[in-house]
């Protein structure tokens, strides 16, 4: 195949399918160009912190991505960090009745993580938006808004606001379990 058939053949095979590969072993495939921004974070920005934690000593990491819990089978949100940071998500576990629950996942090969409840907390709050999208046949939920925790007594803090949310973000972290 020549000429200008032959080009848009190639070009057709170059944008049309997408990989993302993390540095921690997930693998993602995408069928389609406008694919890039529908999984795109429009907007995250925050920080979170430990100050001589016993189990996840002492750290503050500004997240990279987030996505609706029902990707790993909780009500309530995951935030990611970068592939180097010490942390692999705090997840917001929204039980709602002063049930919610902040927990630490330590990007560590032992699993490391803490689960602190609301009631050992000075504030759990947050405003978080959920809407409906399907891509490519997958129903998922798109969040946006904004949340806050501080628990003193396990030295653990953290705030931010996003809007997007989605399972894997092309040029960020993506989705890891």
């Amino acid at each position: 195949m020549g000429g200008i058939g032959g080009l848009i053949g190639l070009l057709g095979l170059a944008v049309g399918i997408f990989a993302v590969v993390h540095p921690r072993g997930i693998m993602r495939l995408f069928s389609s160009a406008g694919m890039m921004s529908a999984f795109k974070n429009k907007k995250i920005e925050g920080s979170f912190s430990s100050k001589n934690n016993k189990t996840v000593g002492s750290w503050t990491l500004a997240p990279k991505a987030c996505v609706a819990g029902k990707e790993r089978g909780f009500h309530g949100m995951a935030f990611s960090f970068a592939p180097e940071a010490p942390v692999d998500e705090v997840r917001l576990h929204m039980r709602g009745n002063g049930r919610d629950i902040v927990e630490v996942r330590m990007a560590d090969e032992k699993g490391t993580r803490i689960r602190v409840h609301e009631r050992h907390c000075k504030v759990v709050t947050g405003q978080v938006r959920r809407s409906n999208v399907t891509i490519n046949g997958r129903h998922m939920y798109r969040l946006s808004g904004w949340v806050r925790y501080d628990c003193p007594r396990a030295h653990i803090k953290g705030k931010a606001s996003f809007d997007g949310c989605l399972p894997v973000t092309l040029g960020g972290a993506s989705a890891r379990r």
